[in-house]
Parts: structure tokens; sequence; C-alpha cells
């Protein structure tokens, strides 16, 4: 299913079910997520670089787990917000080693202040929880438009009140991924699937895109799954916005 200035391009594979799309505002360049523009650095020095910096993450191996994981006490608490809160701190962390192994500036998580919008991160986490708790993805859906909301990238991305004036809105994208089985459910098991990717890949590396929110949800999106435990949603934004 397409939609005006949306190019979206779905995979899915065993235990794994996700896809991308690269939405333009009408007044701008639409660009093609088919194919990345970025001249890729030796395979030496990026597997070098890559590996010095996701050293760096070290929740990439994660399984995010529901509140019922852990013990109904203060401790239980603490820890469950420590799981909850790192896990999409691997994903961007492991994002950006990806982009700085080819040289591209990293993305900047948009950060929400008290009294502002919630922006992508909003965005991004709604389309995760919705996903997981009303499952439809698989082959041939559109895992990106919600079948029971209506509910587009574009659509909550303006309700969560991203790029407010006087900025204006350049481009959006989103990245989808979800997972089941302890392998197939952590952050390095959705960012190394959506780099495996042709589409995937080229969201993350395309220099354009500035900000990122990042989404998970326990659960996963894809039927199939059924009652397979333990089970993750990803969502990832992708924004711009002019001054």
């Amino acid at each position: 299913m397409k939609q005006p200035w949306y190019s979206i391009l779905s995979g899915v594979a065993a235990l794994v079910s996700a896809a991308a799309l690269v939405v333009a505002v009408p007044s701008a360049t639409v660009l093609d997520d088919r194919a990345s523009t970025v001249k890729p650095a030796t395979p030496a020095a990026r597997s070098a670089i890559k590996a010095g910096l996701q050293a760096s993450c070290p929740d990439a191996d994660t399984v995010p787990l529901p509140r019922s994981a852990f013990p109904a006490d203060r401790g239980g608490t603490a820890s469950y917000i420590q799981n909850k809160t790192s896990v999409p701190r691997a994903v961007l962390c492991l994002v950006n080693a990806e982009r700085a192994a080819q040289g591209i500036p990293a993305l900047i998580k948009y950060t929400w202040l008290r009294g502002t919008p919630t922006g992508l991160g909003g965005a991004a986490g709604q389309h995760a929880d919705e996903s997981a708790s009303r499952p439809w993805w698989g082959p041939g859906k559109d895992p990106h438009t919600n079948p029971y909301t209506g509910s587009t990238p574009a659509s909550r991305i303006a309700a969560a009140g991203y790029c407010r004036s006087p900025k204006t809105l350049v481009l959006i994208s989103e990245n989808t991924y979800t997972g089941w089985g302890a392998s197939s459910s952590t952050p390095r098991a959705a960012v190394n699937w959506w780099m495996g990717s042709a589409p995937h890949r080229a969201t993350i590396l395309n220099p354009q895109l500035q900000e990122t929110g990042i989404g998970v949800a326990v659960g996963s999106a894809d039927p199939s799954a059924g009652s397979i435990t333990p089970a993750a949603t990803y969502v990832q934004t992708f924004g711009t916005c002019s001054s």
C-alpha cells in the first residue's frame, strides 16, 4: 500500500518482521530509501571503528522484560526501570556506531522536557505499544499504518508535537522490527536486521536525518509469534526540521 509521499518497502524473515519508510513533506524532495548514497568505508576501517564504539553499548544484548518479571518491591521497580531505559539507549548507541563507521554525524535523541511535546520518542513509543498490544504485522501487512486507529508515522509525529512552529518539518522516517525468542528480541538483533536490509540501512545511514526517537514494547507485533516469550517490538523514528 502506498500513500502520497510515502516510499514503503517491507521485509520478513523467520522470527522477525520489519519494515522501513521515508516520508517527505509535499514541499520537500522525496527521498528513495531503496539505495544509500553513503560511500562505505573500507571493511577493515569500518569494522575497527564499529567494534570500538559498540564496546560502549553494554546493554546491546538486553532483552526487554515486563514489570511482572521483577520482584514486587522497590528494588524490583528500580531493576524494571533500568531494563526499560537501557534497551532504547542501546539501540541509539548501536545505530550511531553504524553511522560513525561511515563518517556520518550521530543522531540526536529527541529529549522530552517537562511541559514540552513528546516528539519523535513519543510517536515511536506509542506505535510500539499499540502494535504489541494488538498485533497485525506480518507478510503483506503495512506495519507503519495502524489498521485500528488509522494512525501513520506522519500523524503520530505531528500529534506528538515534533518540529513545532517556527520550525518547518523537512523529512521523517521510520524503521520497525519485531522479534521473538531471546536472541531475536534484543537491541543488537533489531539493529543487525536493519543493517542487513537495504532500505533500513539506507535510513540509518541517511545523513539528511538528524534526530531520532526510539520506542520499545514487550511482546511481538506479529501474531505469528503466538505466546512465545520473550518477544519485543522496536520502532525508531527519524526526523529533520529546518529553522
